[in-house]
Formats: C-alpha cells, sequence, structure tokens
C-alpha cells in the first residue's frame, strides 16, 4: 500500500513539474523589459527598445525552459519507478 501511495503521489508531482507557463509567470518578465526600457530612456541610451526587447525575449525564454521535461530527472523517475514496482511484485 505504501508503494503505491508513493508511485501515485510521485506521479502526480511529475505531471505538475510539466504543466504549461501561466500568464502570470511572464509578467516578471513584462516588468524586467519596461524597467530596462526606462532604465535606458533615462540615460540617453540609442538602443532603448533592442535592449528592453532582448530583456524580455531572454526571460520568456527562461519561462518556457523551466517548464520542458529535463530528459535526466525522467529517466531516473522512470528507473526508479521500475524499481519499486519490481519490488512490489516479488513480495
Amino acid at each position: 500500500m505504501k508503494v503505491m501511495l508513493l508511485t501515485m503521489i510521485s506521479l502526480l508531482v511529475s505531471k505538475v513539474a510539466f504543466a504549461s507557463a501561466t500568464a502570470d509567470e511572464f509578467i516578471r518578465c513584462n516588468k524586467l523589459a519596461v524597467t530596462k526600457l526606462e532604465y535606458c530612456l533615462d540615460n540617453g541610451g540609442e538602443a532603448c527598445w533592442a535592449q528592453s526587447k532582448a530583456s524580455y525575449d531572454t526571460c520568456h525564454e527562461q519561462v518556457i525552459q523551466n517548464h520542458l521535461p529535463n530528459r535526466e530527472r525522467m529517466e531516473a523517475e522512470k528507473s526508479a519507478h521500475q524499481t519499486i514496482n519490481n519490488e512490489y511484485h516479488s513480495q
């Protein structure tokens, strides 16, 4: 029973980890871009829009990357599940 519960919990946690990014997670990216733009404009920068957009694009990509599955972690979880199942069925 413990093994089944542990397996179910780990599956639920892994599903949550791979959920899509939400709009709330991109708010930080928007604020970063605006802050960069304001700073740049206040300091007479020539390439304000490009710098602001680059900051936003980098932040946006990091949010997306945080939601991509990690192949090594997935393989480790799969191996752990197989080990647990093998131990359970051998009892």
